[in-house]
């Protein structure tokens, strides 16, 4: 089965992510996402090992991450503005319409991500059913974790490159600001689509960033690091293009009037000399045995150029990610807009209670 040696990395590659999610460093704003590639990965490799004979009988941790498997493309087309209004229904039911109701994680004033990515992901599940849905996810991913291990040990493969432990780094605790759907949010809805597509834009480049943090791939030799530090960033990374491709092909005066305009150069620049190459490592998310596999890929382009993994990570995670995470921080401005006291709260909450009483 020529996608086992693939299956084999990528398994052990989420594992280490996974048993590191433990530690009381990990990020909030990292987690949903890497829970996210969790199963999107292992959604694929139990449905190809299902249709070879390999896992056999019901897998009940399948259907359960079937919904989350599908959240990989941050854009849906025409389904988009279904898709916000799907999750501000879902913070009008949790926090109510009347007073703060998103929330977002800023670094010294830079947005790195929001509850609105947190939602995105996780709505339509069984595992977003309250305002704390931590002690579920956790829970689920310790269940991933075991489907994980048990695979391993059905496919016995060998792990062909060195691995190296989790670096530990002191996090910064990250500022929750809490705003009002509509100090956030206009009264046009492209452009409130345009908004909610550049916040999962952040929180996906924000959980790719801090896990180079955390992965010590600074070596020569290709290592289990920069094959899982590839393997995720090239999926974010063609996914995040594409996205600010498409804003600007659909919405363009939006595009401009949110100063994403700094970021022709390098929408360019991908396009050039990247969107072919990326398109490619994206696709091979996917496990086959009539083409090639991920690891086969990538180790056949080492051979050919051995800075293949090193010039790619460099390009993505050094200079791409940083340039936009910050571009689209300064377009949003989320310091700048103001929330609520907590006397505002309580008028507003008092004020809404009474027009309900005096409807009945």
């Amino acid at each position: 089965m020529k996608y086992l040696r693939t299956m084999n990395h990528d398994l052990y590659g989420i594992k280490k992510l996974l048993l590191f999610s433990n530690d009381n460093n990990y990020s909030s704003v990292a987690v949903h996402s890497l829970f996210r590639d969790s199963c999107l990965m292992l959604y694929e490799i139990i449905k190809v090992l299902r249709n070879d004979g390999v896992l056999k009988g019901d897998i009940p941790i399948y259907k359960k991450i079937e919904p989350i498997r599908h959240k990989v493309k941050s854009s849906q087309g025409k389904n988009n503005r279904d898709i916000l209004n799907n999750i501000l229904n879902v913070h009008f039911n949790l926090f109510g319409e009347d007073i703060d109701n998103l929330g977002f994680y800023l670094d010294q004033g830079e947005l790195v991500g929001s509850t609105i990515y947190v939602t995105y992901v996780l709505d339509n599940t069984p595992f977003f059913n309250s305002i704390n849905s931590g002690q579920i996810i956790k829970g689920f991913s310790e269940e991933i974790g075991q489907n994980i291990a048990d695979i391993i040990n059905t496919i016995q493969q060998p792990l062909l490159i060195p691995s190296k432990n989790i670096l530990c780094t002191n996090e910064p605790d990250y500022d929750l600001k809490d705003v009002w759907h509509k100090r956030f949010f206009t009264e046009d809805i492209t452009l409130n689509v345009c908004l909610m597509r550049l916040l999962i834009i952040q929180n996906e480049i924000s959980s790719c960033l801090w896990i180079e943090k955390h992965l010590d791939y600074n070596v020569k030799e290709f290592s289990l690091e920069k094959y899982l530090l590839l393997r995720l960033s090239s999926i974010k990374f063609y996914q995040t293009m594409e996205n600010l491709i498409d804003i600007k092909d659909r919405a363009p005066q939006y595009y401009s009037s949110l100063g994403l305009n700094d970021l022709d150069i390098i929408l360019v620049q991908y396009k050039n000399y990247l969107r072919k190459e990326c398109k490619i490592l994206r696709n091979l998310l996917h496990y086959s045995n009539n083409q090639i596999n991920f690891f086969e890929y990538v180790t056949e382009n080492i051979e050919k150029n051995n800075v293949y993994v090193d010039n790619l990570l460099q390009t993505v995670l050094l200079e791409f990610f940083p340039k936009i995470k910050s571009e689209i921080s300064k377009s949003l401005n989320i310091s700048s807009i103001e929330s609520m006291s907590d006397w505002e709260k309580i008028k507003r909450r008092i004020w809404t209670k009474f027009k309900s009483r005096k409807k009945l």
